[in-house]
């Protein structure tokens, strides 16, 4: 319909959700989207243990992979359950009838025109596993094969090197792509692999002369390695981004490795020969014989056996190489998951899809009621424990100790909500208003936008973060407002835990303070502490210095954070300066000389001055398109 600006496609045995366009359409507005690719997933498999192990494999590709490349914008589209703008077909030629993953390389060739792309992991349809283990062989071919296909026709574009004008994929795109195609020899290598260590056992057994590199000792812990951390990996993803049971991931990994020699011969038919022939994955049963399920994986069952007898042969040499015997034992088993997942498919599609479903069932109930009557014997003592739990939650509230001071909160700029308790800090010369304040396990904390605070702060920290002393004073009023007393504790000493100042712009801080334990305590008639009212946030610029009599430059974004005590005091800044920029860098990411921080305010007043002596650099990245910019962050040894 020459109306249509937006394509659908789906598979004829998806079902769809009837709100799919009207929940992905409108992500559309974006003019620079070429494509949507939304979650497929499966139904009519519950209750079926091969068939919920294929739908694993499945979703750890769109739960991990296609999530993971969304976040780089280099998402594949995967020819159902998506969505294509038609300006952005038509505009790379339409669709490839060459390719017969032509939905991936179109997909490909939209990003290398300029044109976005989204994965939106919601699932609005779902499909039929493939019911025969033979659909899914050929299902598994068809992708490695147009894979290699995609990779022998960009190639060149996929390399860093490529600066062609019609070719605008980033480079986590084109290191996305490229991957894609080039993951699939992985089973070809494991493949080649198995030959080599036939042959190493042909030789050892033999006694031969000629010895090619033979895997023994130490030489045998580098594949063994590779081969048991690629495992791990497997399963660890499959456990952390599907949140599956070890058992499912355990199954959906058997599933995974059944295909692996398919997926070899993908790849030697797709480096060989250039052109494919599009085959339709079956979703109809396939045969219900055994020896029709071993036939059908002849040539993984007849590897597997050999890897197996090689074990065999090895272990009556004179010295037995356990190492190498337990790398062909693995590899073995590898090949062996293809004649098992076949039988495996054999039993489950002998079996009627409401049988398996209400044999699940039961067995749910089963498992449910054995949770209910383990329970039963722990529910009395389970009992006795919460209420001793309650009751002893609910005595804490009345016997734990009081807190040191309450909290005063600021309501606006400037004003204090009326409490009946002012709260100042004093770490330098005078006591300074705070708010928010709290002490907790002899750690204060407190918020604050007052500059001199903030300046005795900053001070501290660049000088290793200990204080020598570190008052506390609180002014208490009496019902009518006035002020009534005051109350001083003076603590023998101080250690900045964590700091975090905002110095351009609206100054404000929080600040953590781990008191001593030594302390005394003075009681005084109200009159020696400031007036009531906190200071509001000042509205400061940020200039810089490098030292030496050099001008200071303008900087924005001042940041100074100091995460825990003992850790370097780091000061992140923006500049467009380039004299600055120069001088931060230069000699690379090693120390800067010295640099001095000045904050004045509105009216040209000095808010804060701070030198530091010596910094290094900790991180700098620039912008040098446009008006130039840089952000660098150093660090106060």
């Amino acid at each position: 319909d020459p109306r249509a600006e937006v394509i659908g496609l789906i598979d004829a045995d998806d079902l769809v959700e009837p709100h799919y366009l009207r929940e992905t359409i409108p992500y559309f507005s974006d003019p620079k989207l070429g494509f949507i690719q939304t979650f497929e997933g499966n139904r009519n498999y519950e209750g079926s243990g091969y068939y919920t192990a294929c739908v694993d494999s499945y979703q750890a590709f769109y739960l991990s992979n296609m999530s993971s490349r969304n976040e780089r914008g280099s998402i594949p589209f995967v020819g159902t359950m998506g969505l294509f703008r038609r300006s952005a077909l038509t505009s790379v030629g339409g669709w490839n009838e060459w390719c017969i993953c032509e939905d991936t390389e179109a997909s490909l060739r939209v990003a290398k025109d300029g044109w976005s792309g989204l994965y939106i992991p919601r699932c609005f349809g779902r499909g039929i596993v493939p019911p025969s283990f033979a659909g899914m062989l050929v299902q598994r071919h068809r992708w490695c094969f147009g894979a290699m296909q995609i990779l022998r026709l960009h190639w060149r574009s996929l390399m860093p090197w490529d600066r062609s004008p019609g070719n605008q994929l980033t480079a986590s795109q084109r290191r996305d792509y490229l991957m894609a195609s080039l993951s699939w020899f992985r089973d070809l290598v494991m493949l080649a692999f198995s030959l080599l260590l036939l042959g190493i056992t042909a030789q050892l057994v033999s006694g031969s002369d000629f010895v090619v590199s033979p895997l023994d000792g130490q030489q045998s812990l580098l594949p063994l390695s590779f081969i048991v951390v690629a495992a791990l990996c497997m399963l660890a993803t499959l456990r952390s981004w599907t949140t599956l049971s070890y058992g499912r991931s355990l199954t959906s990994l058997v599933i995974s490795l059944s295909v692996a020699f398919v997926i070899a011969r993908g790849c030697i038919e797709g480096v060989a020969r250039r052109d494919g022939v599009f085959l339709r994955t079956s979703k109809a049963a396939g045969g219900r014989t055994v020896f029709g399920a071993l036939r059908l994986t002849k040539w993984e069952t007849a590897l597997a056996l050999a890897l197996y007898a090689s074990v065999g042969l090895l272990a009556t040499v004179a010295h037995p190489p356990w190492l190498l015997m337990a790398l062909i034992f693995i590899q073995a088993s590898v090949y062996l998951c293809a004649p098992i997942a076949s039988i495996w498919n054999l039993h489950a599609s002998g079996v009627p899809g409401e049988a398996y479903r209400e044999r699940f069932a039961r067995r749910r109930r089963r498992a449910q009621r054995r949770r209910q009557a383990a329970w039963t014997p722990l529910a009395r003592p389970a009992g006795a424990a919460l209420a001793a739990l309650c009751v002893g939650a609910a005595a804490a509230a009345f016997l734990a100790p009081v807190s040191l001071l309450h909290a005063t909160t600021v309501t606006r700029a400037g004003d204090v909500s009326p409490t009946d308790t002012d709260v100042y800090l004093k770490i330098g010369s005078s006591y300074r208003a705070i708010s928010l304040a709290q002490v907790t396990d002899r750690t204060l904390s407190f918020h604050t936008s007052d500059t001199v605070l903030l300046g005795e702060v900053l001070r501290a920290a660049a000088a290793g973060g200990e204080l020598p002393h570190v008052g506390l004073a609180f002014r208490t009023r009496g019902a009518d407002g006035r002020p009534d007393g005051e109350r001083v504790r003076v603590f023998d000493a101080g250690t900045l835990v964590s700091v975090r100042e905002r110095l351009s712009g609206t100054v404000a801080g929080s600040v953590s303070i781990l008191l001593s334990q030594r302390s005394r305590t003075t009681t005084r008639p109200a009159g020696g502490l400031p007036r009531r009212g906190l200071p509001a946030a000042p509205a400061g610029t940020a200039y810089a210095t490098l030292g030496g009599g050099s001008p200071a430059y303008p900087v924005k974004g001042v940041l100074a954070s100091q995460t825990e005590a003992g850790r370097p005091l780091e000061l992140r800044l923006t500049t467009s300066a380039a004299p600055l920029l120069r001088g931060i860098l230069k000699g690379g990411r090693a120390d800067v000389g010295g640099l001095a921080l000045l904050v004045r305010d509105g009216r040209d007043a000095a808010l804060l001055s701070q030198t530091f002596p010596a910094l290094r650099v900790r991180s700098f990245a620039s912008r040098r398109a446009g008006s130039l910019s840089g952000t660098a962050t150093l660090a106060v040894p």
